[in-house]
């Protein structure tokens, strides 16, 4: 019973909500680094290298990103 409770961890529905990091962004896509591997995404703002991205979505091979909002540092 508890295996059916866990969180999927395999295809497309484990890799939404996970995040990674922006390795390469040029306009509306890059590459992403992602548990080990890079992937390309695409996203709806620009992302600077070294931001932490939130995937939203997965395309084929391609996801779909988003920045993670910084939080304010006290």
């Amino acid at each position: 019973m508890r295996a059916q409770k866990r969180k999927v961890t395999t295809r497309q529905q484990g890799l939404i909500g996970a995040h990674g990091v922006v390795i390469e962004w040029l306009a509306a896509g890059g590459l992403v680094k992602l548990g080990g591997e890079v992937w390309s995404a695409v996203g709806e703002a620009e992302a600077e290298i070294g931001t932490e991205v939130e995937i939203t979505g997965v395309t084929g091979l391609t996801l779909r990103v988003r920045p993670l909002a910084k939080e304010a540092e006290e």
